[in-house]
This record gives structure tokens, sequence and C-alpha cells, in this order.
């Protein structure tokens, strides 16, 4: 499949909230994270605080998919990167990430993760880049390649290290409330 699917209206912890989120078709790796979690499939959803230019990626993201090129919409290329631009400018530095994870285990259904930032959310994709940095430099990592995370940093070490970088960690139970992952 290319481009995006169907908008879906999606709640996320604060300071994110409500947003409008189209799922990602063409988006790298998907296949090997799904081996590497051990999930069947995983889907990338994204979008921005501003439902308008959700709406309007969609529609790019749709016409391209029709048109099995992106030669027919290259020419607006510049007009949508000036777009990108302007938002980028007026919008909210608030992001976040949610993993909703359908199952049982031990007879009890799996839940929903997030993480969040108030500030340059953006970042989020790149942290565990920062923190496999952190650790290189302080020798704490001597393993070259692809190194299996649970491999070379703990689970409390890694929610130290995103509560260290202002990421709020977020768990629900159930689909409307989200409470700190610390309750």
């Amino acid at each position: 499949m290319r481009g995006w699917s169907e908008p879906e209206w999606t709640v996320f912890p604060p300071p994110v909230s409500r947003r409008l989120v189209h799922q990602v078709y063409e988006t790298a790796d998907l296949d090997a994270l799904a081996d590497l979690c051990g999930a069947r499939t995983i889907a990338f959803k994204a979008g921005t605080e501003f439902t308008a230019v959700n709406r309007a990626l969609g529609f790019f993201a749709a016409l391209r998919a029709r048109t099995g090129r992106p030669r027919a919409t290259r020419r607006w290329n510049p007009l949508v990167r000036a777009v990108s631009w302007l938002v980028g400018r007026v919008g909210d530095e608030a992001g976040g990430f949610t993993v909703t994870v359908s199952g049982e285990r031990g007879g009890l259904p799996l839940r929903r993760l997030s993480m969040t930032a108030r500030q340059a959310g953006g970042r989020i994709p790149s942290l565990l880049a920062g923190i496999a940095v952190d650790h290189l430099l302080a020798g704490r990592l001597h393993t070259t390649g692809l190194v299996p995370l649970h491999s070379w940093l703990a689970p409390h070490e890694l929610r130290a290290a995103l509560r260290d970088r202002g990421i709020g960690l977020w768990r629900s139970d159930d689909e409307d409330g989200w409470r700190s992952w610390e309750e």
C-alpha cells in the first residue's frame, strides 16, 4: 500500500491531547520492527496539532497513491515545504507517541503505553540513539553493530534516562484514561 489511511482521532496523554492522525503505509523498517518485537503487525500513525494540515497531508498522500508516482505531486513540493516551515513556527513543541498492544499475557489484557514531551517533541524518535551515544561516551557500551536494547539498558535505566530528558511516561488499561507510569 502507498500513502496514508483514512483519518482517525486519537487521544494522547498531556500535553499532546486529541489529534487527527493517519496511518503512514510507507515507513522504513516496520517489518523488521515487528520481527524484533515478536509482533504480527506494527502500524505507524502521524499527525500534527493542526487538523487542516493533517487533512491536506492525507489528500496529497492519497493523490500520490492514486497516481502511483511522486512525480505527479512533485511540483507541489515547494508549497508543501513552505507551509510545513510556517506550521513549524506557529505550532507548539509538544509531541508524543502511543503504543497500543492488543492481546493477553497471563490472562490479563495488555495496555497502551505512551511518551510525551512538552518541549521539542520532534526529538522523541532520536532519544534512544542519544542515550546510546551517552553510554558510548561514558564507556558503558562496548559492543559494536546492532545491539539488542535489553543487553545494554535495563528498563528502569531507560525510564530514568527518558525522565531526565523531560519525557513523560504514561500507561492506560482502557481506552479513556491515561495515568503517569509512576502511579
